[in-house]
């Protein structure tokens, strides 16, 4: 029993109503959320989260003569970080593709940036 209520207490282990509510709420929401991603990557022909910075996680379209599908890339930092003058970066490229022709495999590359004013300057590859 709910002390301030009366009410009887749910069973340990069962979902009450205001969390079973949310739940179903949530459930419908993702639905409608990766139909409005799909779209926006429909109309820009990419997704971008964390633009200007060292580290972005990017969502495009491909969109070649031999391949179509969606390409996806994430950034992180292996060595320094956005505080120091240097940094190195790793990025990972994958292809989910309905249409292939072998050209676009996986990629993994690392790229050492410097920081120059208010932004950042290649300076190749990590040693």
């Amino acid at each position: 029993m709910n002390p301030e209520t009366g009410a009887p207490s749910p069973p340990p282990g069962r979902l009450t109503p205001a969390r079973g509510c949310a739940l179903a709420l949530l459930l419908a929401l993702l639905p409608a959320l990766l139909g409005l991603a799909m779209a926006v990557l429909a109309v820009q022909g990419e997704i971008v989260l964390g633009r200007g910075g060292l580290t972005e996680t990017r969502l495009w379209l491909v969109r070649e003569s031999g391949s179509a599908g969606i390409g996806a890339s994430a950034s992180r930092i292996v060595r320094g970080g956005a505080d120091s003058s240097t940094a190195c970066v790793e990025t990972q490229v994958r292809f989910l593709l309905w249409r292939a022709d072998g050209s676009l495999p996986r990629a993994e590359y690392c790229e050492c940036f410097e920081r120059a004013a208010d932004s950042w300057e290649l300076r190749g590859p990590c040693p």
